[in-house]
């Protein structure tokens, strides 16, 4: 029969009640990280004063042809749409070529995203979305804080991913 000290006693208890306490944390799926715009992440990752979308743009007469914050040309009369813009302003491209919705429309996307570990050491990346436009092209990105400027990765190749007709998405070939 083996004896223990005390303090090997109390290091068992510890032990157990670290793995008691850890064990519904262990057991419990991950959790669900919600997704930001990217213009959201944009401005402020890049301290706009007012935040936007460097990507999307609105009719505005008096601007003039320039580069915009993200380094996208846009032609006179354009600029890059601000978050804080009227819900129902139509959007445009950078060469003025109307997109077809308006700037409620674009930022009402929605989704949230878990990331498992699996045993082999990849992770399973489960996605979910609202208010995405139907037969649109999207893809998922992930950044690289070490970088500087903060890097993406692509997580979907070089396959977009739409959505189908249940408002899930799918790789497509």
């Amino acid at each position: 029969m083996r004896v223990l000290s005390l303090a090997q006693v109390f290091s068992l208890i510890a032990m157990g009640l670290a793995a008691v306490v850890a064990w519904p944390v262990l057991a419990a799926p991950p959790p669900a990280l919600t997704f930001v715009t990217h213009a959201s992440f944009f401005s402020e990752e890049s301290h706009q004063q007012k935040p936007l979308d460097p990507q999307v743009f609105v009719r505005a007469t008096d601007a003039a042809e320039a580069v915009g914050p993200q380094g996208f040309h846009h032609i006179a009369g354009f600029e890059p749409a601000l978050l804080s813009g009227a819900p129902g302003t139509p959007l445009f491209s950078a060469a003025g070529k109307p997109l077809g919705f308006t700037l409620a429309e674009w930022l009402a996307a929605k989704g949230t995203v878990t990331i498992t570990e699996l045993p082999s050491g990849r992770a399973r990346i489960v996605a979910h979305f609202t208010g995405l436009r139907p037969n649109g092209a999207y893809s998922l990105f992930e950044n690289h804080f070490d970088q500087q400027p903060v890097g993406f990765t692509p997580l979907d190749g070089p396959a977009s991913t739409t959505r189908s007709a249940l408002g899930s998405t799918a790789p497509q070939p």
